[in-house]
């Protein structure tokens, strides 16, 4: 068995992160796709105060990033966006993982938290289809949150059709 001192256990939990003091080499877009590939996922998070917590993720990592690379890398389909531990982007070479999880909640064989209201569902996707993408605030709801974890009913729809 071999030993880590102290400082040595620092810096492998910092690289481990892809958190470096080393210069990364190739372009600002390059650094950003090696950051997801070295990470293997980016949680998505909806809490904005100065920008929202995955661009800090990304940049802390590069700081080379810049906000436009994110929706860059998807269209490249370099990454993409799903339900892993949350929601989430991942390299697009893990995409092939997502499959069976996602045929399994669109046959009805493994469901999401929510029960399908499968007229919602249609009415919250005639709508995407319509107007374009669309946030969960741009709904209204005859019923909202009330307490704990519930939400209100067109966000459960959208996250139904999310994972689906």
């Amino acid at each position: 068995m071999r030993a880590l001192s102290l400082p040595q256990a620092r810096k492998l939990a910092l690289l481990s992160q892809c958190i470096s003091t080393e210069s990364l080499k190739g372009s600002a877009y390059s650094e950003t796709l090696n950051v997801f590939e070295r990470l293997g996922y980016v949680q998505i998070d909806t809490i904005s105060v100065v920008q929202r917590a995955h661009h800090h993720t990304l940049w802390s990592r590069s700081p080379k990033y810049q906000v436009a690379h994110l929706d860059l890398l998807v269209a490249d389909k370099k990454v993409f966006e799903y339900w892993s531990h949350a929601a989430s982007y991942l390299p697009m070479r893990d995409y092939r993982f997502s499959l069976p999880r996602k045929a399994a909640f669109k046959s009805g064989e493994q469901s999401h938290w929510y029960k399908k209201d499968h007229k919602l569902m249609a009415d919250v996707l005639k709508r995407i289809e319509s107007e374009g993408p669309l946030m969960a605030k741009d709904f209204v709801s005859k019923s909202h949150k009330t307490n704990g974890w519930g939400s209100k009913p067109t966000k459960q729809a959208l996250e139904t059709l999310f994972v689906t």
